[in-house]
This record gives C-alpha cells, structure tokens and sequence, in this order.
C-alpha cells in the first residue's frame, strides 16, 4: 500500500491549492515544501510587489491632496522603513493563513527539500515515501544572463528589489515585462529618476496588445521614466557604489543600481529530469492539457510548465491536475486566463487581443470606451485609461483590455464572457450601478455592437 495517493512538491499557489482540493475530494496528500509555504507569489513576488506599490501609490496620492481640496501642512514625506515593515506584515500574515488552511484540512506538510526519484517515489530529507501521484509545482527562479550576474549590492534580482534598504536616486531596469514595469513604477512613486531597458520593440512585448503597450508607455514616460526599446546592454563596469553602463545606442550613463528582470526559467531543483526522462519544452516540463506529463502518474503545474508565468494560472492548473489523478477528466483551457499589471496607472488583458486577432486572421468588431467619459472617474481623480472589448462578426466575446484604474478589478467581468463565450446581448441585459469605473466595461461592450450610450455615433451610423 502506498503512503500516499497525491504528492506535491512544491508549495507555492499551483501547489498548496491542489492540496486542498486533493484533501477536500478526501485524498491522503502530503505536501513537500523547502523554503517558504505560500512560494514566490507570498514571499517574494506577487504580494510584497504589490504591498510596496500600494504604498507607493497612497504617497502618490497624498502629494495630490490639493486637486480633491484637502491641504496637508508641512512636508509629505515616506518611511521606507515602515513600508517594508508594513510589507512583511503582510507577507507574514498571508503565509499564517495558508499553513492554516493546510492544517485545517490535515495535510501532511513536510519542510523538507524533496527529490523525485522514480514514478510513485520521492526522497524527503532521509525519507523515502511512496505515492500513487506525484504532482510538480516547484516553481520559476529568475533567468541568469552573463555578464550581468546578480550581487545583491549594484545587480539585483527583484528578490533583492523588494528589501531595498534605501531609495536610489537613478535606477535601471533591464527589461520591460510585468516585474520591470512594476518595480519600475514603485521606485518611480518615490522619486528615483527611472530607466528602463528593453531589447525588443515594446514595453510588455509578451501580452501581445499593441495599444496597452504603447499607451502605456506613453503614461509612464509622463511620470518621468526613460524607456528604451530595441536596445541592450552592452556592457557595464561597477563602481564602488555605481554602475556604468553601455547601451547598444552608444550612449553610456550611471546608475545607482540596476535590477535585471529578463525572464525566468524552471525550478528543477530535486528534478532529475534526465533520469527520470520526463520530457521537456524550451527548458520547461511538457504536459498535455490534463497536466500529465509523459510519464504515468507524474502531473506537472504552474511555472514550471511554462506558458503564462501566473500565480492564478499555477491554481487552476493544480486543481486540473487533482481532478485527474482522482479519475476525473478534465482538461485546462487557456482562452480566457487574465493577466494584470501593477503600473501607475494599472492595466490588465484577457483573451484574443487586436493582434492576435490579425494574426490567425479571425475577423473582429472593437468596442472601446474612454475613462474620461465616465463620472466616476472624474470624482477620483482617475481620467486617462480606457476599455477595450474584442467579439467576432456575431459579437461573441473574445477578449478584452483595461488600462486605468481599478483595472485588475474590473477586467474580472470580461474574463467570465470570454470564459463563457457570451455575446456582447448577453452582457447588454447586465445593469451596472452607478455612479461606478464598471460602467466604463459596459459602455465598451455596448459600442462594439454600435450601441454606447455616452459616445457619439461612428461615421456612417
């Protein structure tokens, strides 16, 4: 008899939530867990990012007290200190939560590194325990590129970003996805002048919407960032307390510090692929859509996998994984899984873009809808952004992008019509309350079928 039905290496938010799910469909599972329950997203990544923007952001505001009618005497000024307490607070908290939830359910969590040693076999520290599934969720660590080693005093991982002791004064970010962005934009808010660096020809390449992409560059360069797109680092010799850099434009120029943030790979630590013979893809674990991998009873989930690198993704995809290795099955769709960035202001997408849409030659209608139309939005504060809504000819959704506030929010509505396949009548029947940032999604599904109510007729209408 083996020790168990369902193990799971790895605890991050592909792998704790497929053990809950697994220990509600009343199955033995134990959890293998090295480091940090909660992975990257609560302890390094999603959370802290998002916990030192909030605060950012509330300083942000703060300095424009007087557009809202309310004077601040004396200096406004932030406690770096104190965010990064607030921070890990946070992080602190949500970890408590999740060993809670684990031990509510009587899951049997290891702290231990764990190796996979053959299909049905995995080595926890001098244990060797035996399991009918094993399910991999081990995670993505940051891409290594030579040359521009990490040391965690000039070169930084966003790990390292994210317990900063002090504010540069300037700050480069070599690349211009999701994280670069983001950390860009925090360390924006507190007045470190920013550049960012990109070797292809957009900021956010990876999203595929030409419009997010350049509108908002266009706002961030607003805010005082430099972006540089289609160029690379060439070289950069450290300095005691400085970086010069060397850009394949030919200028060269001084930073503070540099944070590197171009992509990331598996975490295989544990893995022996090769041994095993799992098979992989472009350095990530093949698995179809049921998360099998090639090899019976060995499933695969989250970053480790590939595809979109997405905390809420990586669940999903746990919960897939268990429905399977308990007999049910079920397979993982991609069409409708958000994605949302962190900037100033925010911006999120879901679905077939106007790109996309081009590319495999699939004809569309678009909806869109600015934020300066919208009444909420002027009573906020919050006037540049706008909606977009893709259907097809018959106005079944296809997908949708938000930049503007509230925009990981709202973008929530758009995914369920695309998860769904609803057509833009569906979404007309919804009343929206008002006065709201959601009537902004409404007006946007409304003007793809030529029907928004607070914008003028198109031409010819």
């Amino acid at each position: 008899m083996k020790d168990y039905e369902i193990v799971i290496i790895g605890s991050g938010p592909g792998g704790y939530v497929a053990a809950i799910r697994a220990a509600q469909l009343k199955k033995k599972v134990c959890l293998i867990e090295k480091e940090w329950v909660g992975g990257t997203c609560l302890n390094i990544g999603c959370i802290p990012t998002k916990a030192l923007i909030a605060s950012a952001e509330i300083y942000s505001l703060t300095k424009r007290s007087k557009e809202f009618g309310v004077e601040i005497m004396g200096e406004i000024n932030y406690s770096l200190d104190k965010m990064m307490q607030r921070k890990k607070a946070i992080v602190s908290r949500s970890v408590r939560g999740v060993e809670f939830l684990l031990k509510s359910y009587n899951i049997d969590l290891k702290r231990e590194r764990g190796e996979l040693i053959s299909p049905g076999e995995v080595k926890v520290g001098d244990e060797t325990i035996t399991t009918e599934n094993i399910i991999i969720a081990t995670g993505s660590e940051p891409k290594i590129i030579k040359g521009l080693e990490p040391d965690e005093e000039l070169l930084l991982t966003s790990k390292d970003a994210l317990e900063t002791k002090e504010i540069p004064e300037n700050f480069l970010v070599v690349g211009a996805g999701v994280i670069g962005i983001e950390m860009a934009t925090f360390f924006n808010s507190l007045g470190t002048k920013v550049t960012i660096v990109e070797m292809l020809d957009s900021i956010l390449p990876t999203l595929e919407s030409e419009k997010l992409s350049r509108t908002l560059e266009s706002q961030l360069k607003k805010r005082g960032i430099t972006i540089l797109t289609s160029t690379t680092v060439d070289n950069v010799k450290k300095r005691e307390n400085s970086c010069s850099v060397t850009f394949s434009n030919g200028e060269e120029k001084e930073f503070e510090k540099m944070l590197v943030v171009v992509g990331r790979c598996a975490s295989l630590d544990g893995i022996d692929i090769e041994k095993i013979g799992i098979e992989m893809d472009s350095g990530f674990i093949r698995t179809d859509k049921r998360m099998k991998t090639n090899l019976n009873g060995i499933y695969a989930i989250g970053d480790v996998r590939g595809g979109m690198l997405l905390a809420h993704k990586a669940s999903k995809e746990g919960v897939v994984a268990v429905l399977n290795a308990s007999g049910m099955d079920t397979e993982m769709k991609y069409h409708a899984v958000p994605s949302c960035i962190f900037s100033c202001p925010p911006a999120a997408l879901v679905g077939m873009t106007e790109k996309m849409a081009k590319e495999k030659g699939v004809k569309i209608r678009i909806g869109e809808y600015q934020y300066i139309g919208n009444a909420r939005a002027h009573t906020l504060g919050e006037k540049e952004g706008y909606v977009r809504i893709i259907t097809d000819e018959n106005g079944q959704v296809l997908g949708g992008e938000i930049l503007g506030a509230q925009a990981d929010t709202m973008i929530s509505e758009i995914a369920m019509a695309c998860e769904h396949r609803m057509n833009i009548k569906d979404v007309e029947k919804v009343i929206h309350p008002h006065p709201t940032l959601s009537e902004i999604v409404m007006e946007a599904f409304e003007d793809a079928g030529g029907k928004a109510i607070h914008k003028p007729p198109r031409g010819g209408e």
